[in-house]
């Protein structure tokens, strides 16, 4: 990809505060209007993360097969092997 085709990356928390209320059509001391509020809403969703719902397998069986565990879990059965 080239420079001429990536995105030019808007930086936020450097902007002044009266562009960033234009770009967004808010108002500092009232906020957006309820009508603004349910059109971003339709358009872009809720602000909230989607729940992810893990096996209880998952949750419990994880940390058995941790890299380290199965490390020391094969160094005690060669050491009882070996006795």
């Amino acid at each position: 990809m080239s420079s001429s085709e990536k995105k030019k990356e808007i930086y936020y928390y450097n902007q002044p505060i009266e562009h960033l209320l234009n770009t967004f059509n808010s108002d500092i001391d009232h906020g957006i209007t309820s009508s603004e509020l349910n059109e971003r809403h339709l358009k872009y969703g809720y602000n909230e993360l989607p729940k992810v719902k893990k096996s209880i397998w998952k949750i419990y069986l994880a940390p058995i097969f941790n890299f380290l565990i199965v490390i020391l879990l094969v160094t005690g059965i060669i050491i009882i092997i070996l006795g």
